[in-house]
Order: C-alpha cells, then sequence, then structure tokens
C-alpha cells in the first residue's frame, strides 16, 4: 500500500492545495480552545484581518498603561508569528509569537513593562485568512 502511495505522489507535477477541513463542533466530538477571559482587559478596536506580511495597529496610547497582550481569533485562522510594539519613546519590543488562531483561541502576551504603546505591528504567514482581536491590559 505505501508503495502504490509512493508511486502515486512522484507521478504527478499537477500539485493542488485544498482548504482543510472545518473543525468539529463540540457537540460532534470536536475539542474548543478554553476561551480566556477578556474581564478588565481594554478592546484595542475592530477585529484586524489578516494581510499579506503585514498589519499595523496604531495606538497612540488609547489604552493607557498596557502591560499585557491578549490575541483572540475571530473567524477562519489566523497565523501570527511575530509582534512588534512600538512605545511612545519610540523603543521597540519584539515577541515571537508562531500561533495559528482558531475563533475564540487566545493567547496572553506577557510584556514585563507597563508603558503606553504607540503602535503594533503583527507580522503573518501570508497564507493564512481570517481576523483577531487584540486587548490591552
Amino acid at each position: 500500500m505505501s508503495l502504490v502511495v509512493f508511486a502515486a505522489a512522484c507521478g504527478g507535477s499537477n500539485l493542488q492545495t485544498t482548504e482543510p477541513p472545518p473543525r468539529p463542533e463540540p457537540a460532534q466530538g470536536g475539542f474548543q480552545a478554553q476561551q480566556p477571559a477578556v474581564e478588565g482587559w481594554v478592546n484595542f478596536g475592530a477585529p484586524v484581518e489578516v494581510s499579506p506580511i503585514q498589519r499595523t495597529l496604531v495606538m497612540s496610547a488609547q489604552g493607557g498603561q498596557v502591560a499585557q497582550l491578549l490575541i483572540k481569533g475571530v473567524s477562519g485562522e489566523p497565523e501570527i508569528a511575530q509582534i512588534q510594539i512600538e512605545y511612545l519613546d519610540k523603543s521597540i519590543k519584539k515577541v515571537d509569537i508562531n500561533k495559528r488562531f482558531v475563533p475564540g483561541d487566545g493567547q496572553v502576551v506577557e510584556l514585563r513593562e507597563n508603558r503606553p504603546i504607540e503602535k503594533i505591528i503583527f507580522f503573518m504567514d501570508p497564507d493564512s485568512k481570517g481576523t483577531f482581536e487584540i486587548f490591552g491590559a
């Protein structure tokens, strides 16, 4: 059986990609990530749509002092490779994320500094699609 699969895989030059199947709902036995609580978090705006390579969210210190960020998937499966935080004093902090966010899935990013943020640049996998939200605390 493995010899046939190997021969079939090597035989053609027409490569096709397909979308992954949708994840099953919990009622059908599918696993869903635990949603992080968002009480006390400040929403930094409308959901951000994935774009090729990067997306910049200009904050202009709207959230005040920020010590933590929460990135939360809204739709699709956006994949974020890295975020770059630029503070008001123009200093920069880079944080590797390397995560695909399914709807409701989130990740808290500890900044270890409690300072106002000027902007956040999200570096994404250009093949991923979807939207995500960003919160601060």
